[in-house]
């Protein structure tokens, strides 16, 4: 066996390049660390082509036979040449088992550790993600760990279907990851690629009498729910089951002792810097750093300068916003062949939305040309106070205190009402171009990740969705589907939690739409199969029917201030809007002056409680309100000069 010490001793800190990966050797002395451990109990290498376990007697059954279902196939493994591995292709065909695994954990702790090659690209279905390892007694669930679609989670979930959520230094590419899962005391521990994901509370399910137990790799047994998981898509090899929670150290080491030999060490390379951020007190925020996850590195985030000795992660996050979280971050990033220290990430803050704003926050809306249609609410009805498309309320709805405090109101809808806002054609946005806007609070805890809350749904008249947005159950994104049931999810700068976040999605006629949250452009997506259909029901907080869309439920939680255009607004324009409630800067408009018969006319586009004001002099001893309605503003033309400004209320 190769002298492994000096990489072993630095496997914190240790750099794998990316060209260079494992090989025979490097994977004889990993499997050597794991047989080394006193606590491993099981170990399936897979290179006799089945599911033979290395160690200890609990064998992998090679597949489903009994149901039909095809055998296990194997495929080239981790180490190259003989070494082969479990492949899966998401059929559902060929997921070894076995009956009373040790790996139950029955004592409240142990390890499960593997290494994986993920499989497939793109979405697949929804956002359901997909199973690494299934284990269960008597069709309960006693936890399972997956990884999500777009591969920057890995998913833990327990008997009660409540999943933590660890999220990836950078998404999973197609090729072989390590992957530790410990419980220990009421805890879960996730290690990828030899880094720590953090420790998070969780109880595995308690199923007494269970002779039954079933461990499973690659997709679900009889468990519930079956409809929470898409089968497994690429390989899996060296899965080791310990009765213990391996020291991060031990786990460390197996990872190290597949590098190769300290010859190929270099030094770190930051592949993506942190980003600036507006944040408002309050909020759930983040800045996070990407380096290549087979580097091992070590981070060290900074603040003006000063070190923050807590965060040694790759994302630095921030449960509440305080006004002194304002600064400049940078993080310095190690491993044994040097260090590099991230760009500076400026963050401002700003203060908690303004209660007294929301009169000056519909002005700014009302003066909005492409304006359809508005729902404040305010008059504990679904009516609409621009357009005259009102709506009707269905099932479990109420009113309750609105984004804006004081007397504003919201729609409450408790997970089964809706405000179905009739067949209005300009919802269906046949041009191509539209804009939907709202004030949005989810309000539920239970993560159960089969559901995706309905947050609007415009239908077709022949039961298909045009277009239809719901937030993902953890609260991290939305998304949104089309007729075709094409799913594009953009992620959000921060979680929802429980608070009031503006919304506003923007559909352009290039097929994409475009998600802004609290005035931040989150991103842009394809949204291909949009508006084939037209005439059918607009309904705000639940799917109603058609499409096969099972999982989206109604919404739970509050709306408020919902507005539709019929033009795809400008950033600035949505970001002045979510600005006029939320604080922070709002853009400076831009006079435009045009001259129609024996009238001046000036225009401005930018959102906001803007007063027209004019004085006869530069500078101006003092200024006068023009008597107008906003913009655009008709003034006579007098034979005197006249000098205006804009001023915000």
């Amino acid at each position: 066996m190769q002298n492994k010490s000096i990489v072993m001793a630095m496997a914190a800190l240790g750099l794998l390049c990316g060209g260079a990966f494992r090989s025979e050797a490097t994977l004889a002395d990993y499997q050597a660390a794991v047989l080394a451990e006193p606590s491993l109990v099981s170990y399936y290498k897979f290179d006799a082509g089945d599911g033979a376990d290395s160690k200890g007697t609990s064998p992998l059954t090679p597949s489903f036979a009994g149901n039909g279902w095809l055998p296990a196939t194997y495929a080239n493994g981790l180490g190259g040449g003989p070494d082969q591995a479990l492949t899966q292709d998401g059929s559902g065909n060929g997921v070894p088992y076995s009956f009373g695994s040790p790996a139950e954990f029955t004592s409240g702790q142990g390890t499960v550790e593997l290494w994986l090659k993920p499989g497939w690209t793109g979405s697949l279905s929804g956002a359901i993600p997909l199973p690494i390892i299934f284990t269960d007694a008597y069709s309960l669930l006693r936890y399972s760990v997956g990884m999500a679609q777009d591969k920057s989670q890995i998913i833990v979930t327990d008997g009660n279907v409540q999943a933590i959520f660890f999220n990836l230094p950078t998404a999973a590419d197609n090729s072989w990851h390590h992957l530790a899962v410990e419980f220990n005391a009421g805890q879960c521990i996730v290690i990828w690629d030899g880094q720590s994901l953090g420790t998070q509370a969780f109880a595995l399910a308690v199923v007494s009498g269970a002779p039954d137990q079933v461990f499973t790799l690659g997709a679900f047994w009889f468990t519930v729910p079956l409809a929470a998981y898409l089968p497994w898509i690429g390989e899996q090899d060296e899965v080791a089951v310990y009765t213990n929670a391996l020291p991060l150290a031990s786990i460390q080491a197996h990872y190290a002792a597949s590098l190769p030999p300290p010859s190929s060490i270099l030094p770190v390379i930051l592949t993506q810097p942190p980003a600036a951020n507006n944040w408002y007190v309050g909020q759930r925020r983040s800045l996070s750093i990407e380096v290549d996850p087979l580097q091992l590195p070590h981070y060290q985030w900074y603040k003006d300068s000063g070190l923050l000795s807590s965060d040694t992660n790759s994302a630095l996050s921030v449960s509440g916003v305080v006004l002194g979280n304002a600064g400049t971050y940078t993080c310095v990033v190690t491993n044994s062949g040097g260090s590099v220290t991230s760009s500076p990430a400026v963050v401002v803050v700003w203060p908690t939305p303004l209660t007294n704003a929301m009169s000056a926050y519909q002005t700014a809306v009302f003066a909005e040309t492409s304006l359809v249609s508005y729902y404040s609410f305010d008059a504990t009805s679904a009516i609409d106070d621009f357009g005259g498309n009102n709506g009707v309320l269905w099932y479990d709805t109420s009113f309750g205190a609105g984004v804006g405090g004081g007397s504003d109101l919201a729609l409450n809808l408790g997970g089964n009402g809706m405000d179905r806002l009739g067949a209005v054609r300009a919802f269906d946005y046949v041009s191509g171009n539209g804009t939907v806007e709202m004030w949005i609070r989810a309000d539920w805890d239970t993560i159960d990740f089969t559901n995706y809350p309905t947050i609007l749904a415009n239908w077709g008249n022949h039961n298909n969705a045009n277009w239809a947005f719901c937030m993902d159950p953890t609260k991290s994104s939305v998304v949104c589907y089309d007729a075709w049931a094409f799913w594009s999810d953009i992620n959000l700068p921060a979680n929802a939690g429980t608070n009031w976040h503006h919304l506003a999605a923007v559909f352009n006629a290039n097929n994409t739409w475009t998600l802004f949250w609290d005035g931040v452009n989150a991103g842009t997506n394809m949204l291909p199969g949009r508006a084939p259909y037209h005439g059918g029901q607009t309904i705000l907080g639940s799917p109603l029917s058609g499409g096969g869309f099972a999982n989206v439920p109604p919404w739970n939680g509050a709306f408020d201030e919902v507005a539709f255009y019929s033009a795809a607004l400008g950033a600035s324009q949505i970001q002045n809007h979510a600005r006029i409630v939320l604080g922070g800067p709002v853009s400076s408009p831009v006079i435009k002056v045009a001259k129609s018969g024996n009238n001046l006319v000036l225009s401005w586009t930018e959102a906001g409680n803007w007063v027209l004001e004019s004085s006869p002099t530069l500078p101006a001893a003092s200024w006068t309100p023009v008597q107008t309605n906003g913009s655009p503003a008709t003034i006579l033309i007098s034979s005197r000069n006249e000098f205006f400004r804009l001023r915000t209320q």
